[in-house]
């Protein structure tokens, strides 16, 4: 990595730095992610009001975290040191390929196939989430006169509502729109 040697030994500090906490990580998410997975799948068996939002899909996205974290287990006790795996990588980045044995075949095979099925489940919400938490709830900016933000509303509620309903005059913008729901809520207040 930019010429650093990243192995047992290395002598660069940070070539040994990063070298202990790829290994720690390593093992520490196949255990973890294993426990995790087969918690949420006996969870979703057992509780009931779980398993009737959970589908079939649901299941099989839980076997299948449950085989990458397993193989990734089974690979690590082969190769202790990640060695045959963090050569897959960079011979994959390098574009120089490297044979690799079964074990971590077969992880490298799971975990290729978990990265392309899991835009296609309900498991990408919880990077959404992440998104939509830290970029929602903690950019939360008042809304001060003559600021860019109350500009950027203004811009917005100026715009066109692109879409017709029995609710909505066409042609009208999100302001008109916005001003008439605040004059609804007013007669009815006072009926």
């Amino acid at each position: 990595m930019l010429g650093i040697l990243v192995t047992y030994g290395s002598p660069s500090i940070l070539g040994n730095v990063i070298y202990g906490l790829t290994l720690a990580t390593g093992v520490v998410s196949f255990v973890s992610g294993l426990f995790g997975s087969i918690g949420i799948l006996i969870k979703r068996l057992i509780d009931k009001d779980l398993r009737n939002y959970a589908t079939p899909q649901n299941y099989f996205t839980y076997l299948l975290l449950i085989a990458v974290f397993l193989s990734g287990l089974y690979s690590w006790y082969f190769d202790p040191m990640f060695s045959v795996y963090r050569n897959f990588w960079r011979g994959l980045i390098t574009f120089k390929p490297i044979g690799v044995e079964s074990a971590t075949a077969c992880h490298i095979l799971l975990f290729a196939f978990l990265l392309i099925y899991l835009p296609f489940t309900r498991s990408l919400h919880y990077i959404t989430r992440l998104f939509g938490f830290l970029l929602i709830r903690w950019d939360d900016k008042p809304n001060l006169r003559g600021s860019m933000l109350e500009k950027k509303v203004e811009e917005m509620l100026n715009l066109k509502i692109g879409w017709n309903g029995p609710h909505i005059k066409p042609h009208s913008t999100w302001k008109e729109l916005a001003s008439e729901a605040i004059v609804q809520e007013k007669k009815q207040a006072i009926k």
